[in-house]
């Protein structure tokens, strides 16, 4: 089996992290990456924001989770 296809079939959603910041060599290879990634009619209307702030990170994490809280009520009512 291609490599390709089976990084597509094994991979995973990862929801802890060790807090261990990605290298800045593998930050750039996974943004060159996701500017190849396919785009309706090549619109590209893309944008990419790395954060590695953990006090974004942690602020960005309470507004996340605070909307999905309201999503999740509203589907309710």
């Amino acid at each position: 089996m291609n490599d390709i296809i089976r990084n597509m079939m094994t991979r995973r959603s990862i929801r802890r992290f060790t807090g261990l910041q990605v290298p800045e060599t593998y930050l750039q290879d996974i943004l060159t990456a996701a500017q190849y990634a396919p785009c309706g009619s090549n619109s590209q209307f893309w944008h990419f924001l790395v954060i590695q702030s953990e006090p974004v990170l942690s602020e960005l994490n309470a507004a996340v989770r605070e909307a999905f809280g309201r999503l999740q009520v509203d589907e309710h009512t």
